[in-house]
């Protein structure tokens, strides 16, 4: 058993999977090699790579990895967020004309409720161009090699039918990344 550096003094299984943040140089897929591990190259000196957590002590032995960052547990803990940090009042100035159309947004959170009311649109399509929900495994976007990406259309085909999450399984089940993207994108219809 290994102690969970994300919530301190809780055991976890040593076969569990992790992803963590690295920055590295020179040729950071030697890790897949020698570690049997998986990388994914971000760019810019980037990667994420999934692991156990038994094999976390390896990576410092390698003068490609620069840093490590571990995964940080995420929570909603602020009701009303459009108004403390101060959108609404900016967002209703007349003369400023602020009606976000024609903006696409990228939100990187816990997930987005697509069923949301604030991501659907009077005739009850989705307001959402696309999702890439890397929590569960189904057919990723080109050149990543994990989670599951839907279009809009597969988003549409969720949202009419009468079990959404059978077609579109992507769910938010902490909260934040539904409450940033209503902040930052909603369409303020719920209430």
């Amino acid at each position: 058993m290994f102690i969970d550096p994300i919530r301190p003094f809780t055991l976890v299984d040593d076969t569990l999977l992790i992803e963590v943040i690295i920055k590295y140089n020179g040729d950071i897929y030697k890790l897949e090699k020698d570690l049997d591990v998986e990388v994914e190259d971000l760019g810019q000196n980037y990667a994420i790579v999934t692991l156990t957590r038994t094999k976390i002590p390896s990576l410092y032995s390698y003068s490609e990895v620069e840093y490590i960052e571990f995964p940080k547990l995420l929570y909603y803990s602020i009701e009303q967020v459009a108004d403390l940090c101060c959108v609404n009042p900016v967002k209703n100035l007349e003369m400023l004309a602020l009606s976000g159309k024609g903006i696409a947004l990228g939100i990187i959170d816990s997930g987005v409720d697509y069923t949301h009311p604030d991501f659907i649109n009077e005739d009850g399509t989705t307001r959402i161009l696309s999702m890439w929900d890397q929590s569960i495994e189904g057919t990723p976007p080109q050149g990543f090699k994990s989670g599951s990406y839907y279009s809009a259309e597969e988003i549409n085909q969720a949202l009419i039918s009468n079990n959404p999450f059978s077609i579109v399984p992507s769910q938010d089940f902490i909260g934040h990344g539904t409450s940033v993207a209503g902040v930052a994108g909603g369409n303020r219809k719920a209430k």
